[in-house]
């Protein structure tokens, strides 16, 4: 089994890193008592902040909507980033993404994460004027941390990534919430 883990924290003070590793210490724990009869998972990691996907740009929307033996060079160049984080998605049972809330949203290189991993053809089908997502066997938990306990902003982030993912046809999403003291936030 392969489990994704797709990290969108800024950088922390070591207390918000320690947080951070114990809450997936406790996921990785969770997941296999889910999954008892799996004996070997495998974790690989992509963190979307130290290493951002690029912007969708009009190169990327046009090279989709080409068969591939039409694409140009530029354009076989743009997809390649994509077609990596669509494999190591369509590889992995499960999805952890780590998505903190800032300034009352969810972090740009998630987004642009989540945009790049919508491929016609790969994540999802068009058929009839509808939108099928083939991501039915994936699992995906989000871990939310912040600092509110009221949690206004991370609702409105859940159901934004709730609707992305059922569009991919994900059907088992899960939250861990995490609630930082004002020490263990993001150094300025």
């Amino acid at each position: 089994m392969q489990v994704l883990f797709v990290s969108a924290a800024l950088t922390r003070s070591k207390r918000a890193a320690n947080l951070e590793a114990e809450v997936v210490k406790g996921m990785v724990g969770m997941i296999r008592s889910r999954l008892m009869s799996v004996p070997r998972i495998r974790f690989v990691e992509r963190n979307v902040v130290n290493n951002p996907p690029q912007l969708i740009d009009s190169c990327f929307v046009n090279a989709q909507r080409l068969p591939q033996s039409s694409h140009t060079l530029q354009q076989k160049e743009r997809l390649r980033e994509s077609d990596k984080m669509v494999s190591e998605v369509l590889s992995s049972q499960a999805i952890v993404l780590g998505c903190p809330v800032y300034s009352y949203g969810i972090p740009l290189p998630l987004l642009v994460w989540l945009q790049s991993i919508q491929r016609q053809g790969k994540t999802f089908e068009l058929a009839d004027g509808k939108r099928y997502g083939r991501l039915h066997d994936k699992m995906v938990l989000a871990v939310m941390s912040e600092l509110d306990a009221g949690g206004s902003a991370s609702a409105r982030q859940l159901d934004y990534l709730r609707e992305k993912f059922a569009l991919l046809g994900v059907r088992k999403f899960e939250v861990v919430r995490q609630l930082l003291d004002r020490q263990s936030t993001p150094s300025r």
